[in-house]
């Protein structure tokens, strides 16, 4: 499953945050990482280029607002449980019926 995470910044140097946080994940680094946190079951496949987005706060004052997006890969498995038999126990019993016999 492809999933997508969108990282934002905010303030002065966001936009160097941003840029080393995609450049981080486009690294073996972020591999590395993800890979030995999850287990093997996420992994980053890449990174939108950081973007500028402008911002007025509650104050009604602009502020620098850097966002990007991070794709990964997750494979991971489900399961349930489920009834099953260990052993089975046949017996053979005679029954007074009688069955019509095939046609030859």
């Amino acid at each position: 499953m492809e999933c997508t995470v969108q990282i934002s910044a905010f303030g002065s140097v966001s936009g160097e945050a941003v840029q080393r946080v995609v450049a981080l994940w486009r690294d073996m680094y972020a591999a590395d990482w993800l890979r030995n946190a999850t287990g093997g079951v996420m992994a980053p496949l890449y990174a939108s280029e950081p973007r500028q987005t402008g911002f007025i706060n509650s104050d009604k004052q602009y502020e620098d607002n850097w966002t990007a997006d991070l794709k990964f890969q997750v494979n991971f498995t489900v399961s349930t449980p489920q009834d099953f038999a260990q052993s089975i126990t046949v017996d053979l019993r005679e029954v007074d019926a009688s069955f019509p016999s095939p046609k030859e």
